[in-house]
């Protein structure tokens, strides 16, 4: 690869506003990109029109998104489909089968990388994400009372001594419900590093048996980081996992979605600048996007709180790619100045 970064666009954005691949390809011309991804919603019915547009050189394609396309009895988003992770036969030749058909369309259309979920751990019963998910809501509302009550106008309905009162009431409240989140995760996290051994060997094996394929056709396959407390792989172990698959691996690399390290730093599980530290060695790619303290991402970059001035510091331009995964709500006007944000990087 070039010194020149390759800024895409991930088609996701788009939902499924366009039944024309075509003229889905066309609009990102329009938004100033030379480069897209194929996201996770690219749909059979996109194909010709993608493949067209390509051909002309509307635009370049440098990624696409596994499962891509979609396959045709599968409702669109579908990248947790089948998953690498499991232990049923069944599963995991379903998932070759069209991770396989994932890679024969960017062969096609001339990408260098191919992006992947790596499933979840799993549960009997009592899945623990629920009970971390509400702990944190509980958490985060009571956050949100104590920064109202502190915004209020002092000459509101309550006294100076009222409010004060009850300020200290809803702190102390929170230190209470931020103990017991903690004490919850720190569990979590200790069970789950233990659990998560024995799927990632079998992540391991199942990217193993077509590391030659990716291999044979020249592109990288990603192993992205996820922003749900129980994927994989599992946010602790991600860059011990993931540089083991560079090392044993030939075409296997991490791929970072710097707005999901951002949500799992927010959520206490991980130390953000020490994990784009620790993972950012052998990255082949970056999904990027903005995320606030509310752990809402996929915003345009500039509205959310991630410091890109130290993000940018990880950033290889002659052997990364560099993708907005952005949110369809956001603006397309947004989207541009997105795009602008990230060229302003290098």
């Amino acid at each position: 690869m070039s010194n020149k970064p390759v800024i895409a666009l991930s088609t996701s954005y788009f939902r499924q506003d366009y039944s024309d691949g075509y003229e889905m390809l066309c609009k990102c011309a329009e938004l100033g990109f030379e480069y897209v991804e194929l996201g996770h919603n690219t749909t059979v019915n996109l194909v010709q029109g993608i493949l067209k547009a390509v051909k002309e050189g509307v635009v370049k394609v440098s990624s696409l998104h596994n499962f891509c396309p979609v396959p045709p009895f599968a409702r669109p988003p579908a990248p947790n489909l089948y998953s690498p992770a499991t232990s049923s036969k069944i599963e995991t030749s379903q998932w070759r089968r069209h991770t396989l058909n994932t890679l024969s369309l960017a062969k096609e259309t001339g990408a260098s990388r191919v992006v992947m979920h790596s499933g979840a751990l799993a549960y009997f019963f009592l899945n623990p994400k629920f009970s971390l998910m509400e702990s944190w809501d509980r958490v985060q509302n009571a956050r949100l009372s104590l920064e109202d009550l502190k915004g209020e106008f002092s000459g509101g309905e309550l006294s100076e001594g009222e409010k004060n009162s009850r300020i200290k009431s809803l702190e102390e409240n929170l230190k209470l419900l931020q103990s017991a989140y903690q004490k919850n995760l720190s569990k979590f996290i200790s069970k789950s590093e233990k659990k998560a051994v024995k799927f990632h060997k079998r992540i391991f094996e199942n990217l193993k048996g077509i590391d030659g394929d990716f291999s044979n056709a020249g592109i990288l396959l990603g192993v992205e980081n996820r922003d749900g407390y129980i994927e994989l792989p599992f946010d602790t172990m991600f860059a011990d996992f993931t540089q083991s698959l560079a090392k044993e691996l030939t075409n296997v690399r991490p791929w970072i979605d710097i707005g999901h390290v951002k949500v799992k730093s927010l959520r206490g599980v991980i130390d953000f600048e020490s994990f784009v530290e620790e993972a950012s060695p052998n990255v082949c790619a970056w999904h990027l996007h903005d995320c606030n303290l509310s752990c809402h991402d996929h915003r345009a970059i500039g509205d959310g709180d991630i410091d890109f001035n130290f993000v940018k510091k990880f950033f290889k331009p002659e052997s990364q790619i560099f993708t907005l995964e952005l949110n369809y709500r956001v603006k397309e006007e947004d989207v541009v100045s997105s795009r602008k944000k990230v060229e302003d990087m290098f």
